[in-house]
C-alpha cells in the first residue's frame, strides 16, 4: 500500500480507511487521458492551430471536466477565432465577447467580460497568445460598455452589413449554357455512357446509361 499508507494504519488503526483510499484505477486513467490531451491542444494552440486546439481542448474536458486548464484554451481559442472573423476588415466586438450583436443589457455585457477577463488574464492564464486575447476582450469592454462608443459601433456595423447583403442580393446569377455549350456537354455525356461516340450506318440499338442522370443512347 505503501509507506504513508502505513504510517497512517500504524496511526489511526482501523479507521485509517476513511482518511485514505486507493485512488480508483478507471479515475486515473480518465485523469491521465485528459492532461495528454490537453498536452496536445496546447501544442497546437502554440502552432496557431486554433481549431485543432479547440478540438483537443473539447475532448479533454469531456475525459475529465474538473481538469484545470481546459476553459482556459477554449476561452483563448474562442476570442482569437472571433477576432479572425471580420466584417469589412472590422473587429466584431460582440462576438469577441461572445454576446448577440447589437445587445443592450449591460450586465450581460459585464458579466462576459469579467468572465473571460478572469479566464484569460495573463497572470493567471500562462497558456500561449492569453495576453493576445485578453487585450481584445479589454478593447471589447472599452467600446461595448462606453454608450457613445456603442452606438456608434453599433452604425457602422449595420452599415457594412447591409452592404455586404446589398452586394450579395445584387450579384448576378450565373448565365445559362450557350446551345451550342449544352450540346457538346450532351454529346460527351452520350459518349461517356457508351465508351465510345455513336457512329456507323446501321441501325441503332438502345443502350440505358446507367450513370447519373441516366440517359438511353443508341449503339451501332
Amino acid at each position: 500500500m505503501g509507506l504513508l499508507y502505513m504510517m497512517i494504519i500504524s496511526t489511526f488503526g482501523s479507521t485509517a480507511n476513511t482518511f485514505y483510499e486507493s485512488p480508483d484505477p478507471t479515475e486515473m486513467d480518465g485523469r491521465n487521458e485528459a492532461e495528454r490531451l490537453l498536452g496536445l491542444a496546447e501544442k497546437l494552440l502554440l502552432s496557431r492551430d486554433l481549431n485543432g486546439s479547440r478540438e483537443f481542448a473539447h475532448l479533454a474536458q469531456e475525459s475529465e471536466p474538473l481538469l484545470e486548464g481546459s476553459d482556459q484554451i477554449l476561452a483563448i481559442v474562442d476570442v482569437l477565432l472571433s477576432a479572425e472573423r471580420r466584417v469589412n476588415n472590422q473587429y466584431d466586438w460582440y462576438a469577441i465577447l461572445q454576446i448577440d450583436r447589437k445587445t443592450d443589457d449591460q450586465n450581460l455585457i459585464k458579466r462576459q467580460y469579467r468572465r473571460l477577463a478572469l479566464l484569460l488574464h495573463p497572470d493567471k492564464n500562462k497558456y500561449p497568445y492569453a495576453d493576445q486575447a485578453f487585450q481584445f476582450v479589454a478593447a471589447s469592454w472599452a467600446i461595448l460598455s462606453d454608450p457613445g462608443k456603442k452606438s456608434s459601433f453599433d452604425r457602422e456595423l449595420g452599415f457594412f452589413t447591409e452592404v455586404a447583403r446589398a452586394q450579395t442580393e445584387s450579384r448576378p446569377p450565373p448565365p445559362p449554357l450557350s446551345s451550342h455549350r449544352s450540346r457538346n456537354l450532351r454529346q460527351l455525356h452520350e459518349a461517356t455512357c457508351l465508351g465510345r461516340p455513336h457512329s456507323g450506318p446501321h441501325a441503332p440499338t438502345a443502350i440505358t446509361c446507367t450513370s447519373t442522370p441516366p440517359c438511353t443512347r443508341t449503339a451501332a
